[in-house]
């Protein structure tokens, strides 16, 4: 399987509004099949945004699952501050 990790949102398209998604962290794909994926985008100079993007170059449409808002990635000091906050406020619950 091919999974896609999502957070739901709502966007406005044509002043209608609709269910979206925004990519999220972790993504999971077997690790042959996202090399061979990766290695097309480049031969084919597709530029790919994230892992799923790559797979679906392949024709493969990754299954979307449903995440957590507070499941962020720490990739900058200032998203320390953040993290630490939602453990708090899980500690409260």
């Amino acid at each position: 399987k091919y999974l896609r990790l999502g957070i739901p949102s709502l966007r406005y398209l044509a002043s209608a509004a609709a269910r979206g998604w925004r990519a999220a962290t972790p993504q999971m794909f077997h690790l042959r099949q996202l090399k061979s994926a990766l290695e097309m985008a480049i031969e084919q100079h597709f530029p790919v945004t994230d892992e799923a993007s790559a797979i679906e170059l392949m024709g493969v449409k990754p299954m979307m699952v449903e995440g957590h808002s507070d499941n962020i990635k720490i990739t900058v000091p200032q998203d320390l501050a953040l993290a630490s906050w939602f453990l708090q406020q899980q500690g409260e619950h």
